[in-house]
């Protein structure tokens, strides 16, 4: 950008020079010219509006397409010498079979403007590439008298229009995604700058606290400080969140001294606010694997318990069947039981008065008319048992 200035401010000094125009001529004429060109070309110190801009969030989108632009300049270079070589072959074709027939010359009055020779021809094919009117103007004309030359021209706006056209504005997507990782990379630079700063404050904090006999703070001090709003506010922009002040300090605490020292302080923040590496993802993932076969001989462990369960199950079931068959039999055995004692005193009872009528009885005679013998009374009836 210094050496784009110093061009636009030895450019614009041209404006200081203030040309004869009087005189008649050629050189003075020429001079004239070239005055007026340099005087023109101070709209280029408008450029310098560029490099303000990349600053600028609300000029977000265009810094990143001029970012794009320039760093995919050497490209589009290579890229416009491909296209200038594809478009003379073509032309060169062109111009060969289509050209020197004379049947297009008779049948097309404007054959001369388009294929008479290598400048017609180039520009006839970029206008066939860049799809400006070419079906009527110029494909239909050469299909009635060269069909070859429609061939020409199809196969040049395959390998123009879709072919190398495409490769810029892959070209320029490419570099578009460049620009944004670096100014991603530029913005995780920045923030992790941020967070250092932020870390040594809270190691000044740390330090300012009352420290024990060996440099390290208790648990009790933590917990004061862990409660100030500027220490939390410290902990959120490092991207710690922790409600519980115990839990941050077993976090911290990592020898279970039940103290922490600032060089523990500060290890910890660095694990718990930057990203993981590869040694805690190994002590991770075997800590993981450990509890999975842990997990897995739990399971075994249930599954086992679970089938001793089932068989217990089976043997309550069937000992339960047992047991209400046992009571059904006793409850059976308890009703005959109470109509045998019913019975019994019924019966005890006709013998008790059996006994009592066989002691207050006494026989008489009874006079029968048919027969003078004398007959006692029949005794009385027994009850039905």
């Amino acid at each position: 950008w210094n050496i784009f200035d110093y061009i636009c401010v030895s450019v614009g000094t041209t404006a200081l020079i203030q040309p004869l125009e009087g005189s008649g001529s050629a050189k003075d004429a020429t001079n004239l010219r070239m005055v007026r060109t340099l005087k023109g070309m101070r709209v280029l110190r408008l450029l310098r509006i560029v490099r303000h801009i990349g600053g600028l969030r609300f000029f977000e989108g265009l810094w990143l397409i001029i970012s794009s632009l320039l760093n995919g300049l050497r490209t589009l270079v290579w890229i416009a010498l491909l296209m200038a070589i594809t478009i003379y072959v073509f032309s060169v074709l062109l111009c060969v079979h289509v050209g020197n027939s004379e049947e297009l010359f008779a049948t097309w009055p404007e054959a001369g403007v388009y294929v008479s020779s290598m400048q017609h021809s180039m520009l006839t094919i970029l206008q066939v590439c860049t799809l400006d009117s070419w079906t009527e103007d110029i494909a239909r004309p050469i299909m009635e008298s060269a069909p070859l030359g429609l061939a020409i021209l199809y196969l040049a706006t395959i390998v123009v229009t879709f072919g190398i056209l495409n490769i810029v504005l892959a070209v320029m997507i490419e570099h578009i995604r460049e620009v944004m990782e670096a100014n991603k990379h530029k913005t995780a630079q920045k923030l992790q700058a941020a967070k250092e700063r932020v870390m040594f404050s809270m190691l000044d904090d740390f330090q300012r606290c009352r420290l024990d006999e060996g440099g390290a703070l208790a648990y009790s001090e933590f917990k004061k400080l862990a409660k100030t709003q500027e220490f939390s506010y410290k902990l959120r922009l490092c991207g710690i969140h922790f409600t519980e002040a115990r839990e941050l300090f077993r976090l911290i605490d990592m020898d279970g001294s039940g103290s922490v020292t600032p060089d523990e302080f500060i290890a910890a923040m660095h694990k718990m606010s930057g990203e993981a590496s590869g040694q805690d993802l190994v002590h991770v993932l075997c800590f993981a694997e450990k509890q999975a076969q842990r997990a897995k001989q739990y399971v075994e462990t249930v599954r086992r318990l679970s089938a001793r369960a089932d068989e217990l199950q089976q043997r309550l079931n069937g000992i339960g069947t047992g047991l209400t068959k046992e009571a059904l039999s006793r409850q059976t055995a308890n009703k005959r039981n109470e109509a045998r004692k019913e019975a019994l005193v019924v019966r005890v009872q006709a013998l008790k008065r059996m006994d009592s009528e066989q002691q207050t009885y006494f026989p008489q005679a009874v006079v029968d008319d048919s027969s003078d013998s004398l007959r006692p009374p029949p005794p009385p009836p027994l009850p039905h048992v």
